[in-house]
């Protein structure tokens, strides 16, 4: 969360060292999980576009309420994973 959080508030101008004092771990302790600053940001993508909860709700849903109702949880839900991802997906581009 420290990573990703830091990511979005400053953009190419975070630093590992911003995210360890956030996270309360030293830098060498994200250096010996990510070969980079590149492959923490890479992780954090892969993490935040993961289905929600809400999608995965949204299948066992299926003819149990309407069609709307269904399209519209599903709608929000990706609009969420957009709203979420967006700005990391700027970030690695």
């Amino acid at each position: 969360m420290a990573a990703r959080d830091v990511f979005r508030e400053q953009g190419h101008g975070a630093t590992t060292a911003e995210i360890a004092r956030r996270a309360g771990v030293s830098e060498g302790t994200i250096f010996y999980r990510y070969k980079s600053k590149e492959a923490l940001l890479a992780s954090v993508i892969v993490r935040e576009t993961e289905p929600s909860e809400a999608l995965h709700t949204l299948l066992g849903r299926a003819g149990q309420r309407t069609v709307a109702a269904n399209l519209r949880a599903a709608v929000e839900a990706l609009l969420d994973l957009i709203f979420r991802v967006h700005p990391l997906i700027e970030l690695a581009v």
